[in-house]
């Protein structure tokens, strides 16, 4: 993943991906930490719902971690951490029901 944002500064590091954001909110720890998010999610307002977004595409415990530490969801597992399975079924209905309505 390497969707580019505004870029953020921490500590004189700019950040420009939103994996590398992540990887720098989790690296880190306690007060720090909550810094760091709340630095980045004043960048703008939709900065705490992109990293929500891409919490989609982390393994389940990284993105249970994503979830808390950013305290966001996701757009469509909320703040669950669904298998593959669960995931693709989950498609497949919001698909189905997408469908209907376009009738």
């Amino acid at each position: 993943m390497t969707a580019e944002v505004q870029p953020f500064i921490w500590k004189g590091k700019k950040l420009e991906k939103l994996d590398q954001i992540i990887a720098a909110a989790l690296e880190l720890k306690g007060k720090e930490q909550k810094e760091f998010v709340k630095a980045y999610c004043a960048i703008g307002p939709y900065a705490r719902q992109n990293i929500g977004y891409c919490s989609g595409y982390y393994d389940r415990k990284t993105a249970a971690e994503i979830v808390r530490v950013f305290e966001t969801a996701h757009p469509i597992f909320g703040t669950s951490t669904p298998t593959t399975e669960e995931a693709f079924e989950l498609g497949k209905k919001l698909g189905e029901e997408s469908r209907r309505k376009a009738k």
